[in-house]
């Protein structure tokens, strides 16, 4: 099943004013610019760069040795038949098809190159078995260098934001080291966005080097850094399509932290909005929800409102983080704590609102995590909702807003009041991040984890039945599947999969009655219909039982 629509989230802040001239009908770019303030270089900015990178590393490291796993990798690398071989046919049908419903054929340019990479590297297991022959090393190794490079950009980002190089490194630490962040840098499967996120975080740095470059230059030389962003923002969304609220996000900052004139911030982003308008209408086409899983209009505000609170809690306690929440717009229907989480982004409204006189900055921050939250938080309905519509994952650029706000206040006070209990906060941060990426080992550790973090899950306890019962674990894995179906009464596969596990334990009897429920639920269900035949042999029934 695919599990994606992630989003993204820009920034920046300087105090020079910047004039344009909007006499052409092309995007407005600065003609003269004034020349940012005379200032010393920071010679701690580079050795502070090069610690953040190392820090990130060491922190993430641990995925160079970690496996695929079954969420979705099978899906997109292991049993993608488009990546197996690796040839100029498998090349040119992703920029001519959707696959997995998406159209996102940058990132699966990147995969055929890590795949045949990873087929390279790996050990001969068995040579008609290519998901046996190919190694996670390369993709792992590929999203952890795109991590790396994202802090890197994100703290170039926070140096135009506040011109001190330790309130910049702190901001840039936030986003790489918060344990919210290891779901998007250690799953495979969320490649796609990682290299949306580098490209997006590219766009951005650019797209302000042309803007507030130096009157010096003449206006191609300004020119072509816009034409790069440009460029990049469209690969990322060829990457990722939920990067599509990018230019929201810049509006906001031009705005509120570069006072730009709302007119030349809408010139310079209506290319930007252009190619944003077919990807956007391709990808709602390409996901349509399963019928009567959409929540209706007038309950998507408050299942927007409700992830944002959800989102918020978990930003300053990320404990018990899971890859299923199973906060689907029915749960946030029918449980009434979900009214809490509903008043915790009317809260903060509220306080950015009354402090946007003297707060401007953290006004836009504000503005950029949510605009980079809107295509995954309900508005609009995404396919993922009908497992939960908060993930891990989707947070990733959104933590740009809180990395500013970082940045920004510890930029205003540097002192040893502030400082300290930042320090401490980012330590523990980093040993929850360290945890986090603990359970990304393997299949078992992560479903394990799951079930851990959210009980009520019958996803993640149907698959990890499936682990323990490849394993030979079958009492376990009877047990998990009962779970699942205990939670989710018409779940149809983990009936099939307790019949499974019932028939290696010479049940075989207890095994017949799970496929007939399977099949009373769904009855056109293959799988089942093929085991139930086969039982039914086993047991010598006449060929007319196989009808439930």
């Amino acid at each position: 099943m695919d599990a994606d629509n992630p989003g993204d989230g820009q920034h920046i802040y300087q105090d020079e004013s910047i004039v344009t001239n909007s006499s052409h009908s092309e995007p407005a770019l600065p003609q003269n610019a004034d020349d940012p303030p005379a200032q010393g270089r920071d010679d701690r900015a580079t050795p502070l760069a090069v610690l953040l990178a190392a820090i990130t590393f060491c922190l993430f490291a641990r995925v160079l040795r970690q496996s695929f796993v079954d969420w979705d990798d099978p899906l997109h690398v292991l049993d993608n038949p488009y990546l197996h071989p690796v040839n100029a046919s498998h090349l040119a049908h992703f920029w001519t098809h959707a696959y997995c419903r998406l159209y996102v054929p940058v990132a699966y340019m990147l995969f055929s190159g890590l795949a045949a990479v990873g087929k390279l590297n790996a050990p001969i297991v068995d040579n008609t078995n290519w998901a046996l022959s190919c190694s996670p090393v390369a993709f792992h190794a590929a999203s952890l260098v795109f991590h790396i490079v994202n802090a890197l950009l994100v703290y170039a980002l926070m140096l135009r934001i506040v011109k001190n190089s330790w309130a910049a490194l702190a901001g840039a630490l936030l986003f790489a080291l918060h344990p919210m962040q290891v779901e998007a840098v250690a799953w495979i499967s969320e490649l796609r966005g990682m290299l949306s996120a580098t490209l997006a975080l590219g766009a951005v740095n650019l797209y302000y080097r042309a803007i507030l470059t130096s009157a010096g230059q003449s206006r191609t030389l300004r020119r072509m850094p816009y034409t790069a962003a440009l460029v990049l923002f469209t690969l990322a969304l060829l990457s990722k399509p939920a990067v599509v609220a990018l230019p929201l996000a810049i509006w906001a900052m031009d705005r509120w932290i570069f006072g730009q004139r709302a007119a030349d911030s809408l010139r310079r982003l209506a290319p930007w909005a252009v190619v944003c308008a077919p990807i956007a209408l391709l990808t709602s086409r390409l996901q349509p929800m399963p019928l009567g899983t959409a929540a209706p209009f007038w309950q998507r505000p408050f299942d927007a409102l409700d992830a944002i609170g959800f989102y918020a809690v978990k930003f300053v306690c990320p404990v018990r983080l899971a890859t299923d929440y199973g906060r689907t717009p029915h749960f946030v229907a029918t449980h009434p704590i979900c009214i809490a989480y509903v008043a915790i982004p009317v809260a903060i409204a509220l306080i950015v609102w009354r402090t946007r006189g003297t707060h401007q900055v953290c006004v836009a921050a504000t503005l950029v995590s949510v605009a980079m939250l809107l295509p995954v938080i309900g508005l609009t309905p995404f396919y993922f909702q009908i497992m939960s519509t908060v993930a891990d994952r989707y947070v990733y650029l959104a933590m740009l807003g809180p990395a500013i706000i970082a940045a920004y206040l510890l930029a205003a006070k540097p002192c040893a009041k502030t400082g300290l209990p930042f320090a401490l906060w980012i330590l523990l941060l980093a040993l929850g991040a360290s945890y986090q990426v603990r359970a990304w080992d393997n299949c078992e550790t992560l479903y394990r984890n799951a079930i851990l973090s959210n009980p009520e899950t019958f996803l993640m306890r149907y698959n990890y039945g499936n682990v323990l019962n490849r394993e030979g674990r079958y009492g376990e894995a009877l047990e998990q599947y009962r779970a699942a179906f205990e939670r989710k009464p018409d779940y149809a596969e983990a009936y099939s999969g307790a019949g499974n596990a019932l028939v290696q334990m010479g049940r075989t009897s207890e095994a017949r009655g799970m496929y007939i429920k399977a099949l009373r639920i769904a009855p056109h269900y293959d799988v089942a219909l093929h085991n139930l035949a086969v039982v039914n042999d086993t047991l010598s029934l006449p060929p007319g039982s196989t009808k439930h």
